[in-house]
C-alpha cells in the first residue's frame, strides 16, 4: 500500500481513485482495504501532472495534488459560481485550506487549458483571484 504522500485531505482516506482514459465507463471495487474507483479523464490530460515513485520495489504512477484535484473536479457536475466552488472544495471534498493554498497555480493553469472543463477553469480563475486580492 502506498504511504500517504499528500496531506490535502485531513481525514483518513478509504476511497482510492485511479484515472483512466478511453474506457468510457466508471468502475468501483470494494474489499477490506477500501473502495477503489476508476474514472475516465480526457486522453490529452491523462499523462499531465503524473509523478513516478518507487514504493516497496515497485514503480507507481501518482498524480500531483494539482492533477488529483483537477481530475476530481472534472468528474463532478459543474458549479455556477465561486461560492459553490468554495463549498465544493472546502466542505464537500474536505480539502484542507492551508494545503490548498500550497497548490501550484501554474500547474493548475496548464491543466485548465487542457481539460476544457468549467470546474477546472473556475478553479484556476478562483486561485488567480485569491492571489491578486
Amino acid at each position: 500500500m502506498l504511504k500517504s504522500l499528500f496531506r490535502i485531505i485531513p481525514e483518513k482516506v478509504t476511497t482510492y481513485t485511479s484515472a483512466t482514459c478511453e474506457k468510457k465507463k466508471k468502475k468501483e471495487y470494494n474489499n477490506q482495504f477500501g473502495t477503489y474507483t476508476y474514472r475516465d479523464v480526457p486522453s490529452l490530460v491523462y499523462p499531465l501532472g503524473i509523478k513516478i515513485i518507487e514504493e516497496d520495489e515497485y514503480l507507481v504512477q501518482i498524480a500531483t495534488p494539482e492533477k488529483a484535484l483537477c481530475d476530481k473536479l472534472y468528474t463532478i457536475s459543474p458549479v455556477k459560481n465561486y461560492a459553490e466552488l468554495e463549498n465544493l472544495i472546502f466542505n464537500d471534498l474536505r480539502i484542507d485550506e492551508d494545503e490548498f493554498r500550497k497548490l501550484n497555480i501554474d500547474d493548475i493553469e496548464e491543466l485548465s487549458n487542457s481539460y476544457h472543463c468549467n470546474n477546472v477553469t473556475m478553479l484556476y480563475r478562483y486561485m488567480r483571484r485569491e492571489i491578486n486580492e
